[in-house]
């Protein structure tokens, strides 16, 4: 049984399916999980064999042996063999079928296939979530590329936002390594930051590549030199007016 924030709720589909599908191949179940071990015509629980009547002629009589009924019992397969009995195959099945269901909230409302073989039950999760996943996951791919940086943007921000999205996208299945990441962030910065851009292309993580274009931001975009004015119009002291003027000379008329 998973935790119960693991159990299938409709939108965690990646994730749940690739611990079902750990679970079944730890158990040996796999072949039920997806159908391939198929189950059997009739059950063969037992066999029996049994012995004609022989006769052995002696030089001093004639002795003719009973028949013998022998009775031998199947040995138990592996949970991977594709030849079980079908006592084992129904035990396997429902095994499988109960690892799917009892880790899923309420398999009814998500119209999940209760009944049936594991397989079938299966093949209604892939029916249902697969392509709405890979729907979702195209979305978010879309809209972590479509996320740009405008010019007086908070930096931390955007790397931020930035950096939400590629997670989403990645749990949803995506594969967009550091590198894949790092040219996402900077291809969403404006044509300005191109001295900087260029020198982060090189070799470099996309956290070192974050660090540069920090610094840049604070200290060479256009933002950085609004900030700069501002501060200094800010700062500097206000001019009196002249007529506010106030003459100490006792000898002035003023």
């Amino acid at each position: 049984m998973f935790l119960d924030n693991e159990k299938s709720n409709g939108t965690n589909w990646i994730t749940w399916s690739k611990n079902i599908l750990i679970a079944a191949c730890m158990r040996g179940a796999y072949g039920y999980l997806t159908g391939t071990i198929k189950k059997p015509s009739s059950a063969s629980s037992t066999s029996t064999i049994t012995t004609k009547p022989t006769t052995i002629l002696t030089e001093k009589e004639t002795t003719t042996l009973t028949p013998v009924l022998v009775t031998s019992t199947p040995i138990e397969t592996r949970w991977q063999s594709i030849t079980p009995s079908k006592d084992e195959w129904d035990s396997r099945d429902n095994w499988v079928r109960g690892l799917l269901l009892y880790n899923t909230k309420n398999p009814v409302s998500l119209e999940i296939k209760t009944r049936g073989t594991a397989a079938e039950s299966w093949a209604s999760y892939v029916e249902r979530y697969e392509v709405s996943t890979k729907m979702a996951r195209l979305a978010a791919e879309q809209d972590l590329k479509n996320t740009t940086y405008s010019e007086h943007q908070d930096f931390s921000t955007h790397v931020s936002i930035l950096r939400s999205k590629w997670a989403k996208a990645n749990l949803l299945g995506a594969t967009i390594n550091d590198e894949d990441f790092k040219m996402i962030l900077l291809t969403s910065l404006p044509a300005s930051w191109n001295p900087i851009i260029a020198t982060c292309i090189k070799d470099g993580t996309s956290t070192e590549a974050i660090s540069l274009l920090e610094t840049w931001s604070l200290h060479f975009s256009p933002k950085s030199s609004i900030n700069s004015v501002t501060a200094l119009q800010v700062t500097k002291p206000p001019r009196k007016d002249r007529n506010q003027l106030v003459c100490i000379n006792p000898n002035c008329n003023h």
